[in-house]
């Protein structure tokens, strides 16, 4: 009996041992499972996230990153547009630094501190499309901080905030690749940069830079130092080449805009002269722009005010710009950016997250028409597009599109005196067919 007892424990005891191992065997495949999945889902992860990052090359967004949208779907209510509000581009995880056409229209350039470009089509908001894509050029190991299209809308020049370098990349159909890169040594200055530009006009085919000292560098479109300026300004705001190339414009710490003139003649061989200067201010200039066809320009000073001038002068024989239009804005900041429509009607001063319209033609002309507050943060930039139907307005991580209804007034009113004057049937059809566009397109409030 003892025996028999002693038998059935021994087996009780043996059976427990299986289950148990059983039990160990089946938590480990368990454990082993998990991992499998875990490292089937981390390479997962890293294929969508390289394939995100590779299609943002062709749009921003993707199955794993939303598109960006003009309205968002941010936690809690979103903050209503205002009624002259077309679009807002959003993408970037960095503040903007610096924006701008293509000299073509169709795209617009940003650039940001998340180290990356970012290429949007102007159509989609001019289409009053609600999704807006873009195109991520990613700046490796550096942050642009400055940025302009060659004339032809093929190449991008940005300025690099830690090396100090600047980079030219090609923008092809699908893919982009750095062409250059210069100075093939260390930069030329420790500061920062304050505007960049090309040039390729007949007799003006050149690359500026300009830094936050009182350097302005010329380069050939080798990127070879041709000449190097001390602008004598104290410090340097803000630097530009005009859009016809003829032209680099430095503003400052002192009351005036200097303007150079720069002829290229092939090689090493240039002419660089400061032909004249845009005076009126009582303090500082922040900023300045050229008109698109470089017949005008606008500046914004430290004392309050702004000035439009025709710079389309006898230079040569000493003839001094002439101003056209001024007035004054409400200051917000220790800074301004400022931008003139091309058909000359309308300035857009910006300071701290203001953005202020002004007409220039007509009896309130200087006076501002509309003031919009924005709180997407300081507003870094504003640009006319070419047929001045719109201004954008970078401020933050995003951009923000703006119908240019001042300027569409302006155009109206212009229309309907041009159709009471004149006798031709077909060209009365004509101005009331724009008239009738302009209309349709102004907001209703």
């Amino acid at each position: 009996m003892v025996a028999f007892v002693v038998v059935v424990a021994a087996a009780v005891v043996v059976a427990l041992a299986a289950v148990a191992v059983l039990v160990v065997l089946r938590g480990r495949a368990a454990v082993a499972a998990v991992v499998d999945d875990t490292a089937d889902t981390d390479s997962a992860g890293t294929a969508t996230a390289v394939a995100a990052t590779a299609s943002s090359d062709k749009a921003a967004g993707s199955k794993s990153k939303p598109k960006s949208k003009g309205h968002g779907k941010g936690k809690g209510p979103a903050e209503p547009l205002h009624s002259w509000c077309a679009a807002v581009l959003k993408g970037h995880t960095g503040t903007i630094t610096a924006v701008a056409f293509t000299p073509d229209d169709k795209l617009l350039g940003t650039c940001a501190l998340d180290r990356s470009v970012r290429l949007w089509p102007s159509a989609e908001w001019r289409a009053g499309k609600k999704d807006h894509s873009s195109r991520r050029i990613n700046i490796d190991l550096d942050e642009p901080t400055a940025m302009h299209f060659s004339p032809d809308s093929k190449a991008l020049l940005v300025g690099l905030g830690t090396s100090l370098k600047a980079r030219v990349i090609k923008l092809g159909k699908s893919s982009t690749s750095t062409v250059l890169e210069f100075p093939d040594g260390k930069a030329i200055t420790t500061a920062d940069f304050v505007g960049v530009g090309i040039a390729g006009a007949e007799r003006h085919k050149y690359m500026m830079t300009a830094y936050g000292d009182t350097a302005l560098a010329i380069w050939s479109l080798k990127g070879e130092l041709l000449k190097k300026v001390d602008t004598k300004l104290m410090s340097n705001t803000h630097a530009a080449v005009s859009p016809t190339g003829r032209f680099v414009g430095v503003s400052g710490f002192t009351p005036e805009v200097h303007i150079w003139e720069v002829v290229t003649s092939g090689g090493s061989d240039i002419e660089c002269a400061e032909v004249m200067n845009l005076t009126g201010h009582t303090a500082g200039v922040y900023h300045f722009a050229f008109s698109l066809d470089s017949r005008r320009a606008v500046s914004v000073s430290k004392d309050g005010t702004w000035r439009m001038y025709d710079i389309d002068v006898r230079y040569q024989a000493r003839e001094d710009c002439h101003l056209l239009a001024s007035g004054r804005y409400a200051s917000f900041a220790d800074s301004a950016v400022v931008a003139v429509a091309p058909d000359g009607n309308t300035v857009v001063v910006c300071s701290g997250g203001s953005v202020q319209v002004f007409p220039t033609q007509g009896p309130n002309a200087g006076k501002c028409a509309q003031e919009i507050k924005q709180s997407a943060g300081t507003i870094t930039g504003v640009l006319f597009d070419a047929a001045s139907d719109y201004f954008v307005v970078s401020a933050g991580k995003q951009v923000q599109v703006y119908l240019n209804v001042v300027g569409l007034r302006q155009r109206l009113v212009s229309l309907q005196k041009q159709i009471k004057q004149t006798d031709h049937a077909t060209v009365r059809e004509r101005l009331q067919a724009q008239a009738k566009a302009i209309e349709a397109s102004l907001p209703t409030k």
